[in-house]
């Protein structure tokens, strides 16, 4: 009766899992024959033994499901930082690109304009340089003529007046205009005039004076009585232009202006070396014209005339003498 009551708690106690198990293999439920206590412990024991080792099995389980769980989320992890990464990584280039093809812009811009500066730049430099080739050309054959008044080296009483092309070029159809400057002198600034203009090149020009050519002639005395005495003399002014044409006909005009007040007080110390060898050289010939007379022959020198035998007599009478002296 115990044992009877025993197996009936045993029964009712069992995990439902069993009869589940049982019943999804399609095995019908079989109620163990009765046992003794001694089976029955066994028998809970490889029950416990059993359920243990199927729960380590679970767990097992478990932990691999959890494990690949964890590998799949590991790997979708590292998938979506690398997806990440690549797509950090991509914007950072189409940031560069976009950068890169801004500052190509900006340099495309920049050297166009560059380039049209330097194109203005050349073509200024081309008209600069077309204008001093054109400006050395036209200095190359530019005529200067200078015209100025100037006292004789021999004497400062008497003035010149001289005419230098000092130009590279030659001066050609060259006219000469004179003007007196009014004032109280202008009498005597016309009679100026006319002395100038008595000088004929003055009066009807030059038709060429080549680069460094000059003329001169001598225009006055500053002590002719004519010019008003040197008070008025030195009041006197000429205005004078001049106008001239290079090789290739353009015209070319210079004024000058004679001012008479510029040459009062002019000293000088001494004479031209030339002068006193000029004056000498007269002082001879006078003095050989008062010797040997005209050529009208009307002084003559006198003169004795010797040949060998006036010498042989001369030295035979010196000999002669000479005997005399010693018998003396």
């Amino acid at each position: 009766m115990k044992k009877l009551t025993l197996l009936i708690l045993i029964t009712l106690f069992l995990p439902a899992s069993l009869f589940a198990e049982e019943h999804a293999s399609g095995k019908q439920p079989t109620i163990s024959p009765p046992v003794t206590q001694e089976n029955h412990t066994k028998k809970a024991k490889s029950e416990n033994a059993s359920k243990e080792e199927k729960t380590s099995i679970q767990t097992q389980n478990k932990t691999i499901e959890n494990n690949n769980d964890n590998s799949k989320n590991k790997d979708l992890d590292q998938r979506e930082k690398s997806k990440i990464e690549v797509a950090v990584v991509q914007e950072k280039i189409e940031l560069r690109v976009a950068e890169a093809t801004e500052w190509n812009a900006y340099a495309t811009i920049a050297i166009a304009i560059l380039t049209i500066i330097l194109a203005i730049e050349t073509v200024r430099l081309r008209l600069i340089q077309a204008k001093q080739i054109k400006h050395l050309s036209k200095e190359s054959i530019k005529p200067k003529i200078e015209l100025y008044l100037e006292t004789n080296k021999y004497s400062i009483n008497f003035i010149e007046i001289h005419v230098v092309s000092n130009g590279n070029g030659t001066a050609n159809n060259i006219r000469f205009f004179f003007e007196a400057e009014e004032n109280e002198a202008i009498e005597t600034s016309r009679v100026i005039i006319s002395k100038i203009e008595k000088i004929n090149f003055f009066k009807i020009g030059l038709r060429y004076l080549g680069a460094g050519q000059s003329k001169k002639s001598f225009l006055m005395s500053a002590t002719e009585n004519e010019l008003g005495g040197n008070d008025i003399f030195f009041k006197s002014i000429v205005n004078a232009k001049i106008i001239c044409e290079d090789d290739l006909g353009e015209i070319y005009t210079y004024k000058y202006t004679f001012d008479m007040s510029e040459f009062q007080g002019i000293t000088t110390i001494g004479s031209e070396p030339t002068k006193d060898i000029a004056d000498n050289l007269k002082k001879i010939s006078d003095s050989f014209t008062s010797v040997v007379g005209t050529s009208a022959g009307k002084k003559r020198i006198q003169t004795d005339m010797f040949d060998d035998s006036s010498r042989v007599r001369e030295e035979q009478e010196m000999r002669e003498w000479r005997e005399k002296q010693k018998k003396i």
